[in-house]
């Protein structure tokens, strides 16, 4: 059983999941899995909400350590409370990683910057497909190899 400040939500939509973070001091993120991405903690950022995460995965990819939150040590309960202990007790750092979270979010996170790193990634295929005609010449006798659909849309 949870103390009365504690709430076990589950799964929420996205305009839950808003409502939610916007009254979020920080989130907390203490998987003991390895994850390929951390994207918990990069909408937690997007809304200038700082994340205390496990020291693993993709979630110590996106959490910058003392920059826009804290990682933790994968089962380590002390160093978790800890953590949560010190940015609740300090509202100016929390804010600070917050905003520095949000920034990083949108740099990288951001629909923006998806599309353009999926276009930068295409750009940089593209040339090296055409320009090599015997890989091109090699895959045009099959029709649903990726590389050369990428080839011939160029």
């Amino acid at each position: 059983r949870a103390p009365a400040n504690v709430q076990f939500v589950g799964k929420l939509d996205r305009a839950a999941t808003d409502r939610f973070l916007q009254n979020a001091r920080l989130l907390v993120a203490p998987s003991i899995w390895w994850e390929a991405f951390g994207l918990v903690a990069a909408e937690a950022m997007s809304r200038e909400v700082p994340v205390i995460a496990s020291r693993t995965g993709g979630l110590a990819e996106v959490v910058d350590h003392n920059i826009n939150g804290l990682l933790v040590d994968p089962n380590d309960a002390n160093a978790l409370a800890a953590a949560m202990k010190e940015l609740w007790d300090d509202a100016p750092r929390r804010v600070a990683m917050g905003k520095t979270g949000r920034e990083k979010a949108e740099r990288l996170y951001s629909p923006d910057a998806f599309y353009a790193n999926l276009a930068a990634a295409y750009q940089h295929v593209l040339p090296r497909a055409k320009s090599n005609e015997l890989l091109v010449d090699s895959l045009q006798d099959n029709d649903r190899n990726p590389i050369n659909l990428i080839a011939r849309a160029g």
